[in-house]
């Protein structure tokens, strides 16, 4: 379903992730929902009114993959995970929410990324054990998933990823690394390209020291611009203020449709 990058450095936390789907299954484009000063921002996936990656205005992460290799089957589209855990405010909350309230019974399984500029947790969800890990990493950091040949792709996506480090390559790069495709493997390249799937959409979110962004790049605009050097000012845009205590009234966001 994704692949997603997270970079770590002084400046904060840029977090990418493609999003990979079959082809007819549309996007609805970006959505800012404002409850009680807490502005979450994601894109809405146009069937399921549900999301694979968001962020809020108090610098909380999360990003969702298919976990394919497990049969089992939920009654409620995981999409709606990510909208509901971004209502809190601090990862504390949204931890305490996914180990004592959320039930992953009711959705198939899953890998969950939740984050802030500090920590990373993943949480996996296969049917019978639902589980929490605290991700440590210094930079870099990659997580993947694919409905064919899982064990290769994943590893072949890791390759990449680990070469694009050794080239040293700047934060700015990582959206041209993620809208890589060798067309001699594209079924398993990084923006990927199959008979009845591809790499849909690329979202990119950056939490800073003082705001928070969203970049997104729209099923209609992203093929035109696989193996281009892609710059943000080719993105659909959200940017707001980063809070980090309760105050309606600094709520604000900068729209920059692209």
């Amino acid at each position: 379903m994704c692949t997603i990058s997270i970079l770590r450095d002084n400046n904060g936390l840029t977090v990418t992730s493609n999003r990979d789907e079959v082809r007819t299954r549309n996007e609805a484009g970006m959505r800012q929902e404002l409850a009680e000063a807490t502005l979450r921002i994601y894109p809405l996936d146009a069937q399921a009114k549900g999301t694979w990656v968001g962020t809020n205005n108090y610098g909380i992460v999360a990003s969702l993959l298919n976990m394919y290799e497990v049969d089992y089957q939920g009654s409620l589209s995981r999409g709606l995970i990510i909208p509901r855990l971004l209502e809190f405010r601090c990862l504390a909350d949204v931890r305490k929410w996914l180990t004592q309230a959320f039930e992953p019974i009711l959705y198939s399984a899953f890998v969950l990324l939740v984050m802030n500029k500090d920590e990373l947790y993943r949480y996996r969800w296969d049917g019978l054990n639902f589980n929490e890990e605290l991700i440590e990493f210094s930079r870099f950091f990659l997580e993947s998933s694919s409905s064919v040949d899982l064990a290769t792709t994943v590893e072949y996506r890791q390759r990449l990823f680990k070469d694009w480090q050794k080239n040293g390559h700047a934060e700015e790069d990582i959206l041209a690394f993620h809208c890589q495709r060798d067309e001699a493997n594209a079924s398993q390249a990084v923006c990927m390209a199959r008979e009845h799937s591809h790499t849909k959409s690329v979202s990119q979110i950056r939490v800073g020291t003082s705001h928070v962004e969203f970049h997104y790049l729209s099923p209609e605009r992203l093929e035109p611009l696989v193996n281009t050097d892609i710059e943000l000012n080719q993105l659909a845009s959200v940017r707001c203020q980063l809070l980090t205590h309760t105050r309606p009234d600094e709520v604000s966001a900068e729209i920059d449709t692209g």
